[in-house]
């Protein structure tokens, strides 16, 4: 409620359906990223990697590196990667979140 009115808000309708349409659980919705710190984001018109526009693309963390230096890859849920069966890059939708984390211990 803002100033008395209710106002709707798309996350949870999106979030509802990507969980209906993916193999994806609640919490890897939940923490998709928009990529607002990586270099370049997916533009969905032209199916490719563009220059990220916005203020947080020219962040660094106190030690000056970026998010990407940091943490090797780019945090958007969309991204390109090259598929080797078709030898072409391909749009996926990327979670950096998985079930796999307790299978060494």
């Amino acid at each position: 409620m803002r100033d008395g009115v209710w106002q709707w808000n798309p996350s949870s309708a999106v979030a509802l359906a990507l969980l209906l349409l993916m193999p994806l659980r609640g919490k890897q919705v939940r923490w998709l990223d928009q990529g607002l710190l990586d270099n370049e984001v997916f533009n969905i018109t032209s199916q490719r990697m563009v220059p990220n526009t916005h203020s947080l693309a020219n962040f660094r963390y106190q030690n000056g590196q970026s998010h990407e230096e940091i943490y090797g890859s780019g945090s958007g849920a969309l991204q390109l990667q090259f598929d080797e069966l078709n030898s072409a890059l391909e749009p996926v939708i990327w979670s950096s979140t998985n079930k796999t984390a307790l299978w060494g211990k």
